[in-house]
């Protein structure tokens, strides 16, 4: 069993299982030169990006978790921090509008802190099951009339989030968008009822998602790391306006 450590970064104290959650967290962020005024973290592990924004002078942040676990060390790092007023923490699982209304199924990994849609097929990997709350992410967005940043990393969750609804409002509403793509076949069975039809069985559902991100969302991409095609996740920032990212 993995051990909980504190670690110190950026002035601020974070309880964690892996440090690495932190880093990876903020990397996109910390070049990101724009306002951080109003945020969403849809994926917050323990909450590190969270923390960032509240520390770069965010005045609210709303922040989705499905795990427990996750989310007792997360309301643990935001009282250490002083950020009750700032950060609020839900424990829900955002999708799209048509896979919300009942609670979700999800495996959850201890090791890795790290929660997937469940798929029998992972259960050796993935062994422990948890029930989830979920919200469309309309509901998310609703309590926004814009979003300074918008960070999103669901261990392949954007497959059952990214529709035509949040390609428009993400045009209408964010200023940057920082999102990781993931394999579909590392995480799903290809007949999961959760991902959206238009990316159900595609080999090369990775690369059509990105296609829609960058033909549909009036931002350009300023960060990519990562590989399409290669088994690898890919990270990508996105901006409304390029000179608010330092290359």
């Amino acid at each position: 069993m993995s051990s909980i450590s504190t670690i110190f970064r950026d002035n601020i104290k974070f309880r964690c299982i892996n440090s690495m959650h932190y880093d990876a967290a903020i990397t996109v962020a910390k070049r990101y030169t724009g306002p951080m005024k109003y945020v969403v973290d849809i994926g917050a592990c323990a909450g590190g990006l969270s923390l960032y924004a509240a520390k770069r002078g965010a005045s609210k942040v709303e922040a989705y978790e499905p795990d427990r676990n996750s989310m007792e060390m997360f309301i643990q790092n935001i009282e250490a921090n002083g950020y009750l007023d700032v950060i609020h923490p839900h424990q829900s699982c955002v999708l799209a509008a048509e896979n919300c209304g009942d609670d979700i199924t999800l495996n959850w990994l201890r090791e890795a802190q790290v929660s997937v849609i469940y798929n029998p097929g992972l259960e050796e990997h993935f062994p422990n099951k948890f029930k989830s709350e979920t919200i469309s992410f309309a509901d998310v967005a609703r309590a926004f009339y814009e979003i300074d940043y918008l960070k999103i990393d669901i261990e392949g969750g954007e497959y059952c989030l990214i529709d035509e609804e949040f390609l428009k409002i993400v045009r209408e509403k964010v200023r940057f968008l920082d999102i990781e793509l993931h394999p579909m076949d590392s995480f799903f069975d290809r007949g999961s009822e959760v991902i959206l039809q238009k990316y159900r069985g595609r080999r090369n559902a990775m690369s059509e998602l990105k296609e829609d991100i960058d033909s549909q969302c009036n931002l350009s991409c300023v960060y990519a790391y990562g590989g399409i095609g290669d088994g690898m996740r890919l990270n990508l920032g996105y901006a409304k306006f390029p000179n608010e990212f330092s290359s």
